[in-house]
């Protein structure tokens, strides 16, 4: 899949949910941030806020009604939370990709429970 720069936004989680994690998912995808020149496409939101994520990518969407959008979100599930109704959405009015930075699950990546994110009204 080719892609242009202005297709592609990066969500990118900070502050992490702990210290040093930022810097395992962007030295996760260095290369592919680096070799296509996405240095300037990075929107920066809380790791465990899945609204601003919804906000942010809200207004991005007004800039690429006649084009194909890509979704980056790299880190954290609340950040891709924030991204499905938007996808939902788009459906009707306009595409909308999502790229994952991790698509196939590793073994033992993840184990227990961390934060827990309670909310009443997640989106508008």
């Amino acid at each position: 899949m080719q892609l242009e720069q202005e297709q592609i936004s990066i969500f990118f989680g900070v502050p992490s949910y702990k210290i040093n994690w930022e810097k395992n998912s962007y030295s996760g995808n260095l290369k592919i941030i680096t070799d296509n020149e996405f240095n300037d496409r990075f929107v920066f939101c809380g790791a465990n806020n899945p609204k601003a994520v919804y906000r942010e990518v809200k207004a991005i969407t007004k800039f690429h009604q006649d084009s194909q959008l890509y979704i980056a979100p790299i880190g954290t599930k609340p950040q891709a939370i924030g991204c499905i109704p938007l996808l939902c959405d788009s459906v009707l009015r306009f595409p909308v990709g999502v790229l994952w930075d991790h698509p196939k699950r590793k073994l033992g990546r993840t184990s227990g429970v961390s934060k827990i994110l309670i909310t009443k009204k997640l989106f508008d």
